[in-house]
């Protein structure tokens, strides 16, 4: 994940927080 460098962090994570954000 090179948007989030030193963070671990799932895709499947990322894209469901991105959605929240959204709504």
């Amino acid at each position: 994940n090179s948007y989030f460098q030193g963070i671990s962090i799932d895709e499947t994570a990322l894209v469901s927080l991105y959605f929240m954000q959204l709504n």
